[in-house]
């Protein structure tokens, strides 16, 4: 009954996310004969800014760079975080502006039980919104007359996933925290967009973003997964829901 529960709470901002990145990805696809036929002039920036566009536009010249900066580098991970924030808000903010969260509370279920089940849905739904459209992209580049391998779409689904728990985890505690659906999700939106700014003005900072975790950086220059990025976003994410736990059994709905 809680999961189902659950899965009524969130299900049309998971399917809205998956229809959405489904239709992206399918057109980073079929797209990408009109980008590399495409003559663009690389404008001559200058610092960090200048030297990101070059590398930008450098990615693009091979279909495996180009999948990763436009896809996972970039769309993927622009509304995949968006999801996150969504699908982590909601539970006990909402039912309290509803009204309903004293007949959630009265169930015979712990509150710890009440969010692991909550959180648990959302993340269930967070890594089909990560996969599903990321192997498409695979089994759709044959139409395009290329190739992109299942496992790496895997590899760079489970880093996006693993990454982003960071993002979700905020999203729960922030929305457990306020009494409303709109405040967490303003401040959430509020650390990811600064997190992007500072990494896209220092490149310094940039490789230790949590973007770049979640976007498989490393993984796409030197092969190898991030594991201590990895490790640093999962103990945050744990951390984060841990707090959330002690907020919701310590407050008074």
């Amino acid at each position: 009954m809680l999961w189902y529960k659950a899965w009524l709470e969130t299900r049309w901002r998971f399917i809205v996310g998956l229809v959405l990145l489904t239709c992206f990805g399918a057109a980073v696809v079929l797209t990408h004969p009109l980008m590399e036929n495409m003559q663009v002039e690389i404008p001559n920036l200058p610092g960090s800014l200048g030297e990101s566009v070059r590398e930008a536009f450098a990615l693009m010249t091979t279909y495996r760079g180009y999948v990763w900066s436009q896809w996972f580098a970039k769309n993927l991970l622009q509304f995949w975080t968006l999801f996150a924030v969504l699908l982590g808000v909601g539970g006990f903010a909402a039912e309290a502006q509803r009204g309903t969260a004293l007949w959630t509370l009265s169930l015979p279920v712990t509150r710890r039980r009440l969010l692991g089940v909550r959180a648990g849905v959302g993340a269930a739904e967070l890594l089909l919104l990560a996969l599903v459209p990321s192997l498409l992209v695979a089994a759709l580049s044959p139409l395009v007359g290329q190739s992109y391998p299942l496992g790496e779409a895997l590899a760079y689904s489970l880093m996006m996933f693993i990454g982003g728990m960071f993002f979700y985890g905020l999203a729960l505690l922030l929305s457990t925290a306020f009494g409303d659906q709109l405040k967490p999700i303003l401040a959430a939106m509020a650390v990811s967009i600064a997190m992007g700014l500072l990494s896209l003005f220092s490149k310094r900072l940039a490789d230790y973003s949590v973007y770049s975790v979640m976007s498989g950086q490393k993984y796409f220059n030197e092969g190898a997964p991030p594991w201590a990025g990895l490790a640093v976003c999962v103990a945050l994410a744990a951390a984060m829901f841990y707090a959330s736990l002690r907020v919701l059994e310590r407050r008074d709905f």
